[in-house]
């Protein structure tokens, strides 16, 4: 993996804007954290890159970053949670006022610049977790890893090949497969 080192980038900082707009999913700003480690790696990629012509699409991916995050919360059968707050009406528009095509090339983009990086189990290891702390009024450390093993052993268990397990977008009907196995509340 390539790594960009280009003064013309949206940096952090700048971007830090639009992800308070955009990541309002938990009170105690765990969503953030994670959009945060998610945009170094996108900025680490080039994603993030501002040239002529395509600075609404770098802006279009922080949305897109929030997108993906509440569709990972869904999956996990979290977003009717009342402690999620989900993307509101105008965050949908200001998404989709780009072509459908285009929204679809910057996930796949993301997705695979993010997965490339971490590979897809420690992908879902982070963001599951981010969930998990976000609708955690608060758990102390030894509390995640025990709910983190229990999770990563339920996904094992259940005879999937691994790259499918922790697919970061996996199929609705695979969740509701690890959902209705594991017995697990909380998957």
């Amino acid at each position: 993996m390539e790594q960009h080192n280009d003064e013309n980038i949206l940096t952090w900082k700048e971007a830090r804007i639009d992800v308070y707009n955009y990541f309002n999913f938990f009170i105690d700003g765990e969503d953030r954290l994670w959009a945060k480690k998610m945009w170094k790696i996108l900025e680490y990629v080039g994603l993030t890159k501002i040239s002529e012509g395509n600075i609404e699409v770098v802006h279009l991916r922080i949305a897109l970053l929030a997108l993906i995050y509440q569709e990972f919360c869904e999956r996990c059968g979290y977003g009717d949670a009342t402690s999620i707050k989900g993307l509101k009406e105008q965050h949908y528009k200001n998404i989709f006022k780009t072509s459908t095509d285009t929204v679809n090339d910057e996930i796949y983009k993301i997705i695979r610049a993010l997965t490339d990086y971490y590979g897809e189990e420690v992908m879902f290891k982070i963001a599951y977790e981010s969930m998990y702390r976000g609708l955690s009024d608060s758990c102390f450390e030894w509390q995640v890893s025990q709910v983190m093993n229990e999770v990563m052993e339920a996904v094992q268990t259940f005879g999937h090949t691994e790259q499918r397990a922790y697919r970061f977008l996996a199929d609705s009907d695979e969740v509701a497969y690890f959902e209705s196995c594991s017995g697990l509340g909380y998957f």
